[in-house]
């Protein structure tokens, strides 16, 4: 037998795995028609993220109306699809402090969008702080 992966996780499924029906990373069933994700929950919109995160994204909305208001639009989504309990808290609070720069980056780079954002940003401050140190030496 060829080894196969999963189409969600990607993980291996052919010889040498111990139990070809059920991937370990996505929890996924091979041979079931349909089966959710095992991290997925479908409590409701809320439960997937903290009370902290929805209120920092609704002190962004009114801090950057009319484009803040993108972030809990997000989340609520994100929860209401079953998919934010995959997100994980550099990609949360990533969009939350980022808004819509954030919201680009984790969906289309995931975890390594959010990096990104976060490398992008600390680069910015320490060009910010040359140029201040630049101008107080030449005054």
């Amino acid at each position: 037998m060829k080894d196969s992966f999963c189409s969600e996780c990607g993980a291996p499924t052919g010889d040498g795995v111990k139990d070809r029906n059920v991937t370990k990373q996505s929890g996924t069933n091979l041979y079931s028609e349909k089966t959710p994700n095992a991290n997925t929950n479908t409590d409701g919109w809320k439960s997937h993220y903290s009370l902290q995160v929805w209120i920092a994204s609704v002190v962004v909305s009114l801090i950057l109306f009319p484009f803040g208001l993108l972030v809990p639009t997000y989340f609520y989504f994100k929860g209401s699809r079953g998919t934010g309990v995959d997100q994980t808290p550099l990609e949360v609070w990533t969009v939350v402090l980022t808004s819509l720069i954030g919201i680009i980056a984790v969906e289309t780079g995931g975890r390594k969008g959010a990096k990104a954002v976060w490398y992008i940003f600390v680069i910015i401050l320490m060009i910010m702080f040359l140029l201040v140190m630049m101008l107080f030496l030449v005054v």
